[in-house]
């Protein structure tokens, strides 16, 4: 058992757990109904590959959501999928993961 699990009952945890993905669900939506992803999603339709333009739109779609993701319990293997998405300029990598996070809330 961690250190920072000690405080908290098993109920505490789970209700910080359904919170948390709760939370994650919510900014994915609220990204997902931005102009920016529909911009992203149209240049990945039409073939655009990790120039500067989609690097822009990644980031303006995936800081939110790791904006997030950084106050939820086991999430840094998300943060650092989204961030590295967003530092290659991954378009279609950054939708796939947006799409799985407001299916679930969690990877």
């Amino acid at each position: 058992m961690k250190t920072d699990d000690r405080d908290f009952s098993e109920s505490e945890r789970q209700a910080f757990k359904a919170h948390g993905r709760k939370a994650v669900k919510t900014a994915a939506e609220y990204v997902m109904a931005s102009p920016a992803w529909e911009r992203l999603n149209d240049l990945h339709a039409s073939g655009v590959r990790y120039t500067r333009r989609v690097g822009n739109y990644c980031a303006q779609c995936g800081q939110p959501v790791v904006d997030v993701l950084e106050n939820t319990p086991l999430s840094d293997y998300a943060i650092g999928l989204i961030t590295h998405a967003m530092h290659t300029n991954d378009g279609g990598e950054i939708i796939r993961l947006i799409t799985r996070l407001s299916e679930k809330g969690r990877m």
